[in-house]
């Protein structure tokens, strides 16, 4: 199952096992996920055009109102399966459907999900809101600018003490119309850090073979195993090589990319719940996600970006959490869950 190269490995307990450069790529997929549920298009409805041509196949399958009709609010958007049309602040906002950040909060921070749930905003630290810049950048590599979740300034971060600052500051915020501001020194170095990820040779594989959506929603019910509970996840990437089949390549920043130090970040920020999730959403449509691989970059100058794939171990730990995590989620939309 493993693709090797430089840089690329998979772990398990922690050792890496990183091996030579492999161009093949992974060959006759199990379709074992050939008999998905089929949803009726909705009438009027319309795919957008700025997806790949295989998320028409799970537009179809989608529950949801023509596009003219959805909300700006997706907690009045209906649950279902199919495709989620939202991305950004917007996917965030949403409290009726569970994610694999949520459930990594249910089970390490409830006071968190329970802010989270009462539509209290989170603190985003710097990591998390410079791996966004790093990803958009990979999203919107000619023209940043049509980011529509980050305005990319061309000037450093200014002194709003001074009256040249504050006024820099209040025309960049007049002109981001909303979104969040990059100032010039983290967009150069974010833009450093994309251009070593995107010369990685499995990052340029996965790319190369096209049709790669970004920053791409899907909604669905988990199994009775879980409860039955609606759920939703986000790919930075993802690709369909095959019939109900799904590439994901995430992106994440890290301090240390090494084996070590991202075996590290697995535990500590939840890495394979955020994959054991991601599968069961795809499952619940019908998808068997065939390799999942995080594209890690570190943030400092010296460090060689590095794709790594997670052992079952891992994974077998997170699903017993998630299902630990959607007891409690249940109790809370009930008012029994204990914070």
């Amino acid at each position: 199952r493993s693709r090797k190269g430089p840089g690329r490995g998979r772990l398990e307990d922690g050792v890496a096992d990183v091996g030579q450069p492999l161009t093949a790529k992974l060959a006759n997929p199990n379709r074992a996920g050939d008999n998905a549920p089929a949803f009726p298009l909705q009438p009027g409805a319309e795919m957008p055009t700025a997806n790949p041509k295989w998320t028409e196949e799970l537009f179809a399958r989608s529950t949801f109102p023509p596009l003219n009709e959805i909300p700006d609010d997706p907690n009045l958007f209906p649950v279902g399966a199919g495709w989620f049309p939202y991305q950004g602040d917007q996917y965030h906002l949403d409290r009726e459907r569970l994610s694999s950040s949520n459930c990594k909060a249910i089970l390490n921070d409830p006071e968190k999900f329970r802010r989270r749930q009462s539509g209290e905003p989170d603190a985003k630290g710097d990591g998390l809101e410079f791996g966004t810049v790093v990803s958009e950048l990979f999203a919107y590599p000619d023209d940043p600018h049509q980011s529509p979740k980050l305005f990319f300034a061309d000037v450093e971060k200014p002194d709003r003490r001074t009256k040249v600052g504050k006024a820099t500051f209040d025309f960049a915020v007049a002109n981001a119309a909303g979104r969040t501001i990059v100032w010039l020194d983290t967009w150069e170095q974010a833009k450093r850090c994309a251009a070593r990820l995107r010369e990685h040779p499995a990052v340029a594989e996965f790319h190369a073979a096209g049709d790669v959506a970004s920053e791409f929603s899907m909604q669905g019910i988990l199994g009775k195993e879980y409860g039955d509970i609606p759920a939703k996840c986000l790919f930075d990437w993802v690709q369909c090589p095959a019939k109900n089949i799904l590439f994901v390549m995430d992106v994440k920043t890290s301090h240390d990319p090494s084996p070590q130090g991202f075996r590290r970040q697995v535990i500590d920020f939840g890495y394979h719940i955020q994959e054991a999730f991601y599968r069961l959403v795809a499952k619940s449509n019908g998808y068997r996600v065939a390799n999942f691989q995080f594209a890690v970059v570190g943030n400092d100058e010296a460090a060689y970006p590095a794709v790594y794939e997670l052992e079952e171990s891992f994974l077998n730990l997170a699903y017993d959490q998630i299902r630990d995590a959607a007891v409690k989620y249940q109790r809370s939309k009930v008012g029994e869950f204990d914070y």
